[in-house]
């Protein structure tokens, strides 16, 4: 079997790599020793060439009726892999091409593409991290060094208190608006908040409504003053007062940028309990009258108004998103909420290291990670292109005000969280492309499993094997198993059956010893199926989650993706799930490229090219990275980190915390101050 991640300068040491002055040390955005931090300072420069440093874009050019259609124009030399490789097989001796034998010139899993001629590669990510927030009740910060700020006044807020989750939910999105990233407040159904007028999905408990109120402001510079009119009666002059002193109450806020969300229901009550100060010869019978009156109308007003400010908050959109038809609008700009799928309460003092550690005068001896309380986080992006130049930087940047701004926990296999990736296709994906991807991924996926920390691919709920987990899969280990995931077609229409049979030979040559018989059957039953739906059935893990996700539906070609409550909604995207939680940027990029390339690989080569091109890797006869166009440092990047006892990558702490350093690196690269 080949490998992903057979090495292109086998002499490359972790030294070289950290010590590259024009790649690594320069990506790292820590201060060394005696210098300050600056927490928006990025490289912009190196930034810009960072795509190519990753990899060389495929020349390719799919045709216009569907991907691969046309055999012109990939390489020079015909198939994606060096000059100077052929398979050895004649060409004469493949099997006829089938569509001739089912509809001529047409292949029914290749449908013509209509409506937009844009052909974007769309990329979503979702990073999953724990954020420190707070000291545990009654103990002391156990880093007071760490000039990264916990929130103030959360020490007596239950962690299970909503406006807890929310606010620091928001303080997220305020540094991630702070770095330039348009992000929204909208609703989460993650959280169980019932917004009020005291606080809503905009608010934030160190902000509002204790200390930070617009109180102060309204009666130091709100001066308008509304007189008595002697020619109406004293119910009329209370309407007209209320009328005239809310308008312009109104106004204040609106010409002076105050939040409405800040005034809140004891502010009101505050100015209204001191309208004599904005009214000129009212008698004072006719004050609680007008009181009672404007509270309750400045009530219902503000209530309005910091609704719609809400909705403002909620419904930003990133200049950069796509915006698809039928597209979920969460997905409009970055939004952050909270994951319940892991938290702190799975690790204990096993998983760290507290040799050397020197508790705060006055601190009992640690027993880590109790001593704070933590935010399960997740920040997701808006739907990208993947190949727009800002793509990369905004990720750069989500990393490095997250890292910057808040004491992120170094990534630990028993806490488990992961780092998604969404791809997706703006013409929609074919029922072909579909196939070619699955048969390259089931026989890489060994392989691409070590390019990832061992827990996410050994008995991981989250992360699971398509080869050996999937519904086809089962079905094939054993018939009985799971739901029915094989296609009936052999039953229903042998000859269609039969074109299937010979289509997947025009794609894969099954003679191989690489093949198992297990990995042939997987892969020709995959080639039966006729429908989107089907296929996405077949790669569904029942229990937990597979490696990658099939989000899709349709028929030859899924397309349109479609809103539904609680997660239900078809996105038309291949989730990749199988990296671990990283807030490293260049880790994420050169993880994103070797998706990207695979997904191209899989879309841009006719049958014959794809077949000779995965021939030539599974045989070791050309390395994967040659033939998936990636540059040498993707595979180098990989190579260094393995450890030479599992295979597997691995960070230098071995999956053990040492609690003088828990927390990631500020910056966007390195995480950890070095690789032993």
């Amino acid at each position: 079997m080949a490998t992903v991640i057979q090495a292109v300068s086998p002499e490359v040491t972790m030294t070289d790599v950290d010590e590259d002055p024009n790649w690594y040390t320069q990506h790292n955005v820590f201060p060394g020793e005696g210098e300050e931090y600056d927490s928006d300072l990025l490289y912009d420069a190196e930034i810009n060439s960072l795509r190519d440093d990753v990899f060389s874009p495929m020349d390719v050019d799919g045709g216009s009726e569907g991907h691969g259609a046309s055999n012109e124009g990939i390489l020079s030399n015909g198939i994606l892999v060096p000059a100077g490789y052929k398979h050895d097989k004649p060409e004469q001796e493949r099997p006829d091409h089938p569509t001739e034998r089912l509809v001529e010139g047409e292949d029914p899993d290749n449908p013509p593409f209509e409506g937009t001629d844009l052909d974007r590669t769309t990329v979503g990510v979702e990073l999953e991290f724990l954020v420190a927030i707070a000291p545990e009740k009654e103990t002391l910060d156990q880093h007071p060094a760490d000039r990264r700020g916990l929130l103030q006044g959360m020490d007596d807020i239950a962690f299970e208190d909503p406006r807890l989750q929310v606010t620091v939910r928001n303080a997220i999105i305020d540094a991630l608006r702070a770095s330039n990233l348009v992000a929204a407040k909208g609703e989460s159904s993650n959280i169980y908040l019932g917004a009020t007028a005291e606080f809503g999905w905009a608010s934030r408990l160190d902000q509002d409504p204790n200390g930070n109120n617009n109180l102060a402001y309204l009666r130091a510079y709100w001066k308008f003053r509304h007189p008595w009119n002697g020619f109406i009666d004293e119910r009329e002059n209370q309407v007209e007062a209320s009328n005239q002193l809310l308008k312009q109450f109104i106004q204040f806020h609106e010409s002076n940028g105050l939040v409405f969300r800040r005034t809140t229901q004891q502010v009101i009550e505050a100015v209204g309990g001191s309208l004599d100060l904005f009214t000129i010869g009212f008698p004072p019978g006719a004050l609680p009258g007008l009181q009672r009156l404007w509270v309750e109308r400045a009530r219902q007003e503000i209530e309005q108004r910091w609704r719609q400010e809400d909705q403002r908050e909620a419904n930003v959109v990133d200049p950069n998103a796509i915006l698809l038809p039928g597209m979920d609008p969460k997905y409009r700009a970055w939004t952050c909420t909270r994951d319940a799928s892991f938290s702190a309460d799975t690790a204990n003092l096993d998983h760290y290291s507290i040799k050397g550690y020197a508790p705060p005068f006055g601190s009992d001896f640690p027993a880590p990670p109790t001593e704070y309380k933590w935010f399960s986080g997740e920040v997701v992006s808006p739907i990208l292109d993947f190949d727009h130049e800002d793509t990369p930087l905004a990720i750069i940047r989500a990393c490095n005000i997250l890292r910057s701004r808040f004491r992120i926990h170094k990534p630990l296999s028993v806490i488990g969280t992961g780092f998604h990736v969404h791809f997706g296709q703006e013409r929609g994906w074919t029922l072909l492309h579909l196939k070619k991807f699955t048969t390259a991924w089931l026989l890489l996926e060994e392989s691409i499993e070590k390019l990832h920390r061992i827990d996410r691919s050994q008995d991981n709920f989250f992360s699971q094997s398509l080869r050996e987990n999937s519904n086809l899969a089962k079905n094939i280990i054993a018939p009985s198993t799971g739901p029915a995931a094989r296609s009936t077609l052999r039953n229903r229409d042998p000859d269609k059956a039969d074109w299937y049979d010979t289509r997947a030979l025009q794609h894969v040559d099954f003679s191989l010893p690489q093949i198992s018989d297990f990995m042939r059957d997987l892969i020709r039953e995959l080639w039966q199926y006729e429908t989107v739906d089907d296929l996405n059935h077949g790669m569904t893990v029942q229990r937990g989650y597979g490696h990658i996700r099939y989000r899709l539906s349709g028929v030859s070609r899924a397309f349109r993706p479609t809103r539904g409550m609680y997660g239900t909604g078809i996105l038309q995207t291949l989730e990749f799930r199988i990296m671990q939680g990283t807030l490293d940027a260049d880790h994420m990029w050169l993880w994103m490229s070797i998706c990207r390339q695979l997904i191209l690989f899989s879309r841009d080569l006719d049958d014959g090219q794809f077949r000779d091109s995965l021939t030539a890797m599974l045989t070791a006869a050309v390395p994967p990275v040659d033939v998936l166009r990636l540059q040498g440092r993707v595979v180098n990047y990989f190579l260094v980190r393995l450890s030479q006892i599992t295979g597997y990558f691995e960070y230098p702490d071995k999956d053990k915390i040492d609690w003088n350093s828990p927390f990631m690196l500020p910056g966007y690269t390195n995480m950890h101050y070095k690789w032993k």
